[in-house]
């Protein structure tokens, strides 16, 4: 039973050193630590919200269409606003989060910022229009939109929060790296 464990150890040893000269890590695609990712969670919620984006754009425009047609005509225009505003702003904050995510701090920040702005602006739009008597599914609509949102802007804080780690960990490298030079010399 031993001698049998130890061939077959023997041989997966073999397949994975065979493996190893096929590739090598040098020649990868991507080294570790290009493709950075401050939260992998933050990329797979943005990617769905881009799908959820899309899906709900048709749907909410479906909505409209049968109120647009009686509107005056500043609300149309009201309404034209409100909802370019909304597109903009969410292709925008989707980008931002995007791009902050790949370690660009910065965008990330912001990214934050309108996912907060568009969470209080989407919600007082909610409350104004509860006289204007939503249908459930505008409600559900926006209520999956805001969860989404919120849930981008925990997973966001967190990403910024271990990128920020990271950065600190690499200037406590920097420093031990540059006492050592300075001690050699």
């Amino acid at each position: 039973m031993a001698a049998e464990n130890e061939a077959a150890e023997g041989l997966l040893r073999k397949r994975i050193r065979a493996f190893e000269d096929v590739i090598d890590a040098d020649q990868l695609p991507f080294q570790p630590g290009e493709g950075f990712l401050a939260s992998p969670t933050l990329h797979m919620c943005l990617y769905a919200n881009v799908l959820y984006l899309i899906f709900s754009w048709f749907t909410e425009i479906l909505l409209l269409q049968p109120r647009y047609e009686k509107m005056d005509q500043k609300y149309k225009i009201l309404t034209q606003g409100i909802v370019t505003y909304f597109t903009v702003t969410d292709i925008i904050r989707l980008y931002l989060g995007t791009a902050g995510n790949q370690g660009k701090r910065r965008l990330l920040i912001l990214f934050l910022a309108l996912t907060v702005l568009l969470l209080l602006s989407s919600s007082s739009l909610v409350l104004a229009r509860v006289t204007a008597q939503l249908s459930p599914v505008e409600s559900n609509l926006f209520l999956a939109a805001a969860l989404l949102q919120g849930f981008e802007l925990i997973l966001g804080g967190l990403a910024l929060k271990n990128m920020q780690a990271k950065m600190k960990k690499e200037q406590e490298e920097r420093e031990q790296a540059e006492r050592e030079a300075a001690a050699a010399q």
